[in-house]
């Protein structure tokens, strides 16, 4: 997996972004216009680039600023470069998704850690897009992310506060904000309620599942659409989500659960797993927990169905541990189940001086 390292203003992030992951970025153009051109949303997506763009300024204007120093570093337009932000948002109607994310309270692991973490499921076709950014921002936020840079961020900040991301569908995208944009604003934030707030407060332009939690061990999962959201927490000391509605309120809305129900079986097993070894949860028995390949190929541990069109073929292309309490990130770019812990690589996150 490709480290970036990028640091000072966003437009300078932006740019070494786009630079370094140049190849990347045209990979996942040319993901969403296919995806696009397959799911009938391609044109109605980008005649609405000006309006989401406005909706990312007026929800963070430093991130617009990375937006464009993304474009320029990469040599795309800034179209380009928004339509990228919302390919998460053309995803949507793909007839499978994935990701698989956990979180293990300080009761429930083996140290009194706090570890969270995921699968990243993604069609076969941006496998390779899959990079590890070390940010460090003028305003002394340092941050590991795990991401397909503009579509997708995951990580830990040097403040304890971490994310894990789960596609879900209402059955609707507005004009708002694109999800990317969100996760990555609540990575930059200094405390979970900030983080929190963040998702609360924007004005979003799909559903996601946003799995926040601190060093502190306080630890929530918000299922959002683009107009509501419900907060869910852990359970003695466990949290599991995976890529449909658990809140009552939205059930009605899912419209991925009939189509893609691995999402139940996953969700299922990956709880059962953990509420087995409740009290003795480490790195390493997490990392067996998501090799899981019940229901195979739609698995925890997901491979592609040679059945599907090559666009719709998913497999799991990165896991993620975040250990919020030693600051620490263990990550592997590919399925879990061929991976021996040794091949995990990790990355710290220094907190800045105070």
């Amino acid at each position: 997996m490709k480290l970036v390292k990028a640091s000072g203003e966003w437009s300078d992030i932006g740019e070494a972004i786009g630079s370094d992951c140049r190849r990347e970025l045209r990979t996942e153009l040319e993901y969403v216009r296919r995806i696009g051109d397959l799911t009938g949303v391609l044109d109605e997506v980008e005649a609405m680039l000006d309006v989401f763009r406005y909706e990312v300024e007026a929800y963070s204007e430093p991130y617009m600023e990375l937006m464009k120093g993304m474009a320029s570093g990469s040599g795309l337009t800034l179209d380009e470069v928004t339509l990228i932000h919302v390919g998460y948002e053309a995803m949507l109607w793909t007839p499978r998704w994935g990701c698989t994310s956990f979180a293990v309270c300080p009761e429930a692991s083996s140290n009194g850690d706090t570890v969270i973490g995921q699968t990243i499921d993604l069609p076969e076709m941006l496998s390779d897009c899959v990079v590890a950014l070390h940010i460090e921002t003028v305003e002394d936020v340092r941050a590991f992310i795990v991401c397909v840079p503009g579509m997708i961020y995951t990580g830990i900040n040097s403040e304890g506060v971490g994310l894990c991301v789960n596609m879900l569908n209402p059955g609707e995208v507005r004009r708002g904000v694109p999800a990317s944009v969100v996760s990555w604003e609540a990575l930059m934030t200094g405390r979970l309620s900030e983080a929190l707030n963040t998702v609360m407060e924007a004005n979003r332009a799909s559903g996601m599942n946003y799995l926040l939690a601190d060093k502190d061990g306080n630890v929530f999962s918000v299922e959002t659409t683009p107009d509501r959201f419900r907060v869910l927490e852990p359970v003695e000391g466990l949290l599991v989500h995976a890529n449909h509605y658990v809140s009552e309120a939205f059930r009605d809305l899912d419209a991925l659960v009939v189509g893609s129900p691995d999402t139940l079986i996953r969700q299922q097993r990956l709880r059962r797993f953990l509420e087995k070894h409740r009290g003795r949860i480490d790195e390493r028995l997490l990392h067996e927990a998501l090799k899981d390949h019940s229901n195979y190929p739609d698995s925890i541990c997901c491979h592609p169905d040679p059945e599907a069109v090559p666009e719709y073929r998913w497999k799991t292309v990165a896991v993620t541990l975040y250990n919020l309490t030693s600051g620490r990130a263990r990550v592997f770019g590919g399925n879990p189940c061929k991976a021996s812990w040794s091949d995990f690589k990790e990355f710290g996150v220094m907190k800045p001086p105070r």
